[in-house]
C-alpha cells in the first residue's frame, strides 16, 4: 500500500512539473509486410513528434523516409513505382493529427515541405497497406491524416527542414539520412 501511495504522489509531482512548450521524440514501428507472395521481416521505422503544451498534446506526427530499395515500396504499383523514381530519390510518408489545430496546424508542416520543392504524391495503395497493417491498429492511428512527398536531393533546397510553431523550439527534420 505505500509502493502504492508513494507512486501516486510520484506520478502528481512529476504531472504538475510539466510546464510550458516541447516536443517528445519516439519511434515506432510497423514490424514486417508482405505483397502479393512476398514476405519480409523488415521493420518501417516512423519519427513521432509530439508537440505539447503543459500537459496537453497539440499537434502529433509520424515521419519516414522510404528508399525504393526497402521492401515496403513493393506497397506501390511496380509501374507508378517505377516512374515516381525517375524523379524522387527517396519518398517522405507523413502521418499528423492535430489535437488543437487553431494554435498548431499541421498545414505549416506541409507548407514548409512544399517550399522546400517537396513535390505531393497521391500513393493511395501504400497508405491502404499501411492501415491494413495489424501495428497501424496498435499505434491508434486511424484518424491520423496521410502524406507523400517526393524528395529529389537535386531539386531541394535544404537537406533538412526546420518546423517552426510559435513558442516552440524549432524541430529540425533530416530529409537525407547519412549514409
Amino acid at each position: 500500500m505505500r509502493k502504492l501511495a508513494l507512486c501516486v504522489l510520484c506520478f502528481g509531482l512529476l504531472s504538475c512539473s510539466t510546464t510550458g512548450n516541447y516536443i517528445l521524440h519516439s519511434k515506432a514501428y510497423l514490424k514486417s509486410g508482405s505483397s502479393k507472395d512476398k514476405n519480409w521481416y523488415d521493420n518501417l521505422e516512423f519519427q513521432r513528434y509530439s508537440y505539447y503544451s503543459n500537459t496537453l498534446m497539440g499537434l502529433d506526427f509520424y515521419g519516414h523516409i522510404l528508399d525504393f530499395k526497402s521492401p515496403f515500396a513493393q506497397w506501390i504499383d511496380k509501374d507508378k513505382r517505377d516512374k515516381i523514381s525517375e524523379h524522387c530519390s527517396k519518398i517522405l510518408l507523413i502521418l499528423a493529427y492535430n489535437y488543437n489545430a487553431q494554435n498548431l496546424d499541421v498545414k505549416n508542416l506541409y507548407v514548409t515541405l512544399e517550399n522546400n520543392n517537396n513535390e505531393e504524391l497521391e500513393l493511395k495503395e501504400l497508405f491502404s497497406a499501411i492501415r491494413n497493417h495489424p501495428d497501424y491498429k496498435k499505434l491508434h492511428l486511424r484518424n491520423y491524416k496521410e502524406k507523400a512527398y517526393c524528395l529529389n536531393e537535386n531539386k531541394m533546397k535544404s537537406t533538412s527542414l526546420g518546423f517552426d510553431y510559435p513558442g516552440f523550439p524549432t524541430l529540425i527534420f533530416p530529409l537525407i539520412k547519412d549514409k
